[in-house]
């Protein structure tokens, strides 16, 4: 019987899917296990799914690994690196022509977020403004959640909304060096970025809890040497967009894990009641 692999695939074109199938073939072939791949539109069906123990293996961004973690639902075998390094950030984009230039300047703006269960793309930005003096829950005009990072990108481009929130890399200088706008076609230029926080501790790869060691060992010993084969570093960068997979280790989670239980206590990761209003009028 196949190993089910369980992953976000919202808006994923038919080529994604197709290198995401050709990537578990390799894996299993490294692995000598059958990957079969389960595409889910958003994390909360992707989280559901490993809940349920419906899969067997599954890619989660970090909020969805720790309420999983916490539920002892899940083992985590690697985690995703890039340049070296683990970490990833929030970024707040507008319009390049936005008059908004401040925190300040985003009260009684829309928001566009990916998601309740996506870090970059909402659970920190909404910490993060509130540190700095905004409520988003009762100062921001609409919210509305997109899906996807690309899609919240495209929502500030298309005058849709006001800022939103995403994820960066930074390189060693600070400066972003890849995000989901820098992928969509004349996004670049349309969009500043506004305000960065962080960092965030990368997406990890794991297993539903009562899969069997040998094979969980098998599996996280795949995914490591699939960056050291011609084909396998091509897919990983293309299908995870990281260089190289590492054994998986807690640096990052407990800062993430804490500043969660605080803002749940204090009602931060509840959107506001117009949620749904998309009307306002564009600020800039």
């Amino acid at each position: 019987m196949p190993l089910v692999f369980a992953y976000c695939a919202h808006a994923s074109s038919t080529a994604t899917k197709k290198r995401m199938k050709d990537m578990l073939a390799l894996l299993g072939k490294f692995a000598c296990v059958e990957l079969e791949p389960r595409p889910l539109d958003t994390y909360p069906e992707l989280l559901a799914c490993m809940d349920k123990g419906e899969a067997d293996v599954a890619w989660l961004p970090p909020i969805s690994f720790i309420l999983l973690e916490r539920r002892k639902k899940v083992t985590p075998l690697v985690s995703h690196h890039r340049g070296g390094r683990a970490e990833f950030h929030s970024v707040l984009l507008v319009r390049t022509a936005s008059k908004i230039h401040t925190i300040a300047g985003l009260k009684g703006a829309r928001a566009a977020w990916v998601d309740k269960h996506s870090a970059a793309g909402y659970v920190l930005a909404r910490i993060q403004l509130a540190a700095l003096g905004l409520d988003p829950r009762t100062e921001l005009a609409s919210e509305r959640f997109y899906g996807s990072h690309d899609a919240v990108v495209r929502a500030v481009v298309g005058e849709k909304a006001d800022f939103c929130a995403t994820y960066a890399r930074l390189d060693r200088a600070g400066a972003p060096a890849r995000g989901a706008w820098m992928d969509l076609p004349g996004a670049e230029a349309a969009v500043r970025v506004l305000a960065t926080f962080g960092t965030i501790p990368s997406d990890v790869i794991a297993t539903r809890a009562d899969l069997d060691p040998e094979t969980r060992s098998m599996v996280r010993q795949a995914l490591i040497d699939a960056a050291f084969d011609v084909k396998g570093a091509m897919l990983v960068h293309d299908v995870f967009g990281v260089d190289e997979f590492r054994p998986w280790t807690d640096s990052g989670y407990t800062t993430l894990r804490r500043a969660m239980i605080r803002a749940a206590a204090e009602g931060l990761l509840e959107p506001g009641p117009i949620s749904a209003d998309t009307r306002t009028k564009p600020r800039g």
